[in-house]
Order: structure tokens, then sequence, then C-alpha cells
């Protein structure tokens, strides 16, 4: 079974979209199983990681910058700017796909299922590049 989320993010970053991966999820009515979200876009990575702290989305973020900084003259393929190549690099290290567990839980009453993360994390999509929309 596949379900599509669209996602339109105006600016770079990593960005949660845990509630609207829930909101897919419950919508499917799948109880039990996995569920992979993945993303298309070459300049985009989805991870799964700590939710409670916000500073850790800011450390990722400039630690991504740092490790793959823009206009390195290493770089040749830069055909939509000096943010082209690094964007593709971030994707790899960042990953372009994550996969956890649905469970059944009936002692939560509010949903049928419960995804099967870890307290405190998220899913999060990183728009790579560093144009603005």
């Amino acid at each position: 079974m596949n379900r599509r989320l669209e996602l339109h993010i105006d600016h770079p970053g990593l960005h949660e979209i845990t509630k609207q991966v829930q909101a897919v999820v419950k919508e499917s009515g799948v109880d039990d199983g996995l569920c992979t979200v993945f993303v298309q876009h070459t300049s985009a990575g989805v991870i799964i990681n700590e939710g409670a702290d916000p500073a850790v989305r800011r450390d990722l973020e400039a630690w991504l910058a740092r490790l793959v900084p823009e206009g390195d003259d290493l770089y040749t393929h830069n055909d939509e700017g000096p943010d082209d190549m690094p964007s593709h690099i971030r994707a790899m290290l960042t990953g372009v796909s994550e996969e956890f567990v649905l469970k059944n839980d009936l002692r939560i009453e509010a949903t049928r299922f419960r995804m099967e993360l870890l307290r405190d994390k998220q899913v999060t999509v990183g728009r790579l590049d560093s144009r603005v929309s």
C-alpha cells in the first residue's frame, strides 16, 4: 500500500514532519506494518532523530553546512548554483528514506496504532540547498 504526502517547503533547513506522517498512516488504516518515508527530490533528505530539543536540528544543520560547505573549488557540478553539489552530498549523507514499525496498541485510545519511534524522536525532512523559494 502506498500513500503520498506532498510537502511544500519554501526555505532551507531541517523541518519536522512527524504529525503529517502520523496523519497519513492513520488515514491508511494500517495497524501493524512498516512505514517507509522516502523523499524524491535530489536536494532533500530525511532523518529520524531527537525531537525534544530544537537545538538538535540547529546543530545538525550547522554540522551539515560545515561538513559540506558551499563554494568549494572541488565541486564541478554547479548547474543550479553554488549550493547544487553540496545539497546532493548532504542528501547522500542524510539518506533519502527512513523506515519505522507500526504496531497496534490498544492502550492508546486516541489512535489505532503507535508509530514505533522511541520517545522524543521525530521524522525530519531536510531541504538541503540554500535557495529560498
